[in-house]
């Protein structure tokens, strides 16, 4: 359930970074940036935690 929000919401990031980029406005690209980075390190860290578990 945690990769599918963390997920989204890494993709959610990614898509502010397009759409701030194509308007031209830098709090769009720095809240996606935010958001992609935030997400994408919980999504990172809960996929390392499940290959943990699938090892023991």
């Amino acid at each position: 359930m945690s990769s599918i929000v963390d997920g989204g919401a890494c993709a959610g990031g990614v898509w502010l970074i397009w759409a701030g980029v194509t308007a031209h406005d830098r709090g769009l690209v720095i809240i996606g940036v935010l958001l992609a980075g935030l997400f994408g390190a919980l999504l990172g860290l809960t996929w390392y935690r499940f290959r943990q578990l699938l090892r023991h």
